[in-house]
């Protein structure tokens, strides 16, 4: 598959495959067996779960780093949103299965 002249790789392609269908159908949404009929079998699932949690920790050491050096208050809202975050982390780790 080419765009804009270029050849896409294989995950690029899945994604415009996908893209394609869901604009074909009128919305985004994407449903597991076009995830698997476009090669994004559960091969993806820990690139998946692993890109969410480096970005859990991101944005959670983020915050951290801006309450403690950049003067940011400390609320009470923001504490327990941190706290959720480094839950889901957690969570996924342990329903990793390997």
């Amino acid at each position: 598959m080419r765009r804009h002249g270029r050849r896409l790789g294989r995950g690029a392609e899945a994604h415009a495959r996908l893209h394609a269908a869901g604009a074909k159908r009128g919305h985004r949404g994407v449903h597991r067996r076009e995830l698997l009929a476009a090669g994004a079998g559960p091969a993806h699932a820990a690139h998946r779960t692993a890109s969410a949690v480096w970005t859990g920790i991101g944005a959670a050491g983020t915050a951290v780093y801006g309450m403690a050096f950049l003067g940011e208050p400390r609320e009470a809202a923001r504490l327990v949103s941190l706290l959720l975050i480094v839950a889901g982390i957690v969570g996924l780790k342990l329903a990793g299965g390997k």
